[in-house]
């Protein structure tokens, strides 16, 4: 057994030896490899450094040459002209002078520029004001039409109402429906219904009787603002001739309680109706019987 361990062992060593000197030999070749490209790049700075000494003495050289060419080409120096200098010097205030002058002349002109740059702007915005105007005056002209200006007044009229008609209806329908003007049109906004725009020809009958009850009542609040009469006019009895026999018990029992709630407001509100559940919902009123040929009014109470 000891033999066996020691084999193994004496094995291990030689595998791990033979592991050593792979990496000495990868490690030597490395090594090669590197001071090779040590050694060219030393090689190649050598180069460069002499090519650069050889640029220097080239250039050294060439300005040598390039002073002693200018200096050839240069004129004897002579004196100084005196009289020269001084016509020099009166030639220069003379052109001194002119330049003034013409600089004078240009600032005149910028600022007479200035002005009519001025003066444009001016007329260009007087200009635009006059366009504004005129396309204004069209408009106006056109909507001041018999049919469009009829037309205009009814849509305003129909947002008004609608605004108004709108609340009261999410009154009249415990916050479910809700009236808007939509061109020429009125819609039922379903709040039950995520909202959802639609035609009031969509409405049951019971729906439809509190839609016409709500824009009749925004009617005879808003009557003094249509009319253009301001507070001199005002609606205090409202009379219902509705039809109530051709509604279902549902849609009847909704109208009532629509009409319940508003008879604790300030305006009168009257009910013409053959309907004895109508009759019985209302306290206040009186009843039109007819004996033979003749009518009798008695109160209903």
């Amino acid at each position: 057994a000891a033999f066996d361990r020691l084999a193994r062992q004496d094995a291990a060593l030689r595998a791990a030896c033979a592991d050593h000197e792979r990496d000495r030999a990868a490690f030597a070749a490395v090594l090669a490899e590197r001071t090779a490209a040590g050694d060219a790049a030393t090689r190649s700075a050598d180069e460069a450094e002499a090519a650069a000494g050889t640029a220097r003495e080239a250039a050294a050289v060439a300005c040598v040459d390039f002073e002693a060419e200018w200096r050839r080409q240069l004129p004897p120096s002579r004196a100084p002209d005196a009289t020269a200098v001084a016509e020099l010097i009166q030639a220069a205030g003379l052109k001194a002078t002119d330049l003034a002058a013409e600089v004078g002349r240009a600032g005149a002109t910028l600022e007479a520029a200035r002005g009519q740059v001025d003066q444009a702007t001016r007329l260009l915005e007087d200009a635009r004001s006059y366009r504004r105007t005129s396309d204004l005056a069209s408009e106006l002209g056109l909507e001041l039409q018999a049919n469009r200006f009829v037309a205009y007044i009814q849509r305003e009229a129909m947002h008004v109402l609608a605004a108004d008609a709108g609340e009261r209806m999410l009154q009249l329908s415990r916050d479910r429906y809700r009236l808007e003007a939509d061109g020429d049109e009125f819609v039922v906004v379903d709040r039950l219904n995520g909202d959802e725009r639609r035609s009031v020809r969509t409405l049951s009958g019971g729906e439809t009787f509190l839609a016409s009850l709500a824009l009749a009542l925004a009617l005879s609040e808003r009557l003094p603002e249509l009319s253009g009469h301001g507070g001199a006019l005002s609606l205090d009895s409202l009379f219902l001739d509705e039809g109530f026999g051709s509604l279902d018990a549902e849609s009847l029992d909704i109208a009532i309680q629509g009409l319940e709630l508003l008879a604790s407001g300030s305006r009168m509100i009257g009910v013409i109706s053959h309907v004895p559940e109508v009759a019985e919902r209302l306290a206040d009123r009186i009843e039109v019987v007819k004996v033979g040929g003749t009518s009798t009014v008695r109160d209903g109470r």
